[in-house]
């Protein structure tokens, strides 16, 4: 969720600051035809990247919902913590090869976070 509200925060930013980069003019400048519709190359760019901030944004919504409905997640179903883990894995390796420090570190807490929860041992109520 950090990951994606970080990217949501720092696109809006930038659309505020009114700054136009160079590279931000060229892809302006560069249009391309997609299934029927002409798009320049900056509004596809923008589009993906906010996508994904929205749906990384809903896969970390996602797991805490399960998280709350299913406190002991870990020993009802592992399969969900491991999918988690590989994915912030995923994110942890593509953030390392393409991003600036925030991103990877925050994949690197979450895939902690998820190794944890794997090995945490089941928290058993007390007959008292």
């Amino acid at each position: 969720m950090v990951v994606g509200v970080g990217h949501l925060a720092f696109e809006l930013a930038h659309r505020l600051s009114g700054e136009s980069s160079p590279i931000e003019t060229e892809l302006r400048g560069q249009t391309i035809e997609v299934m029927g519709l002409r798009r320049n190359l900056f509004v596809l760019h923008l589009g993906f990247s906010v996508a994904m901030a929205v749906f990384v944004f809903a896969c970390g919504a996602l797991g805490l919902l399960f998280a709350r409905a299913v406190p002991d997640l870990p020993r009802r179903a592992p399969a969900v913590v491991r999918f988690n883990l590989v994915l912030a894995l995923a994110g942890l390796a593509l953030s390392i090869w393409a991003f600036p420090p925030p991103p990877i570190v925050a994949f690197a807490v979450a895939s902690v976070a998820f190794a944890l929860a794997l090995r945490a041992e089941p928290q058993h109520a007390s007959a008292g």
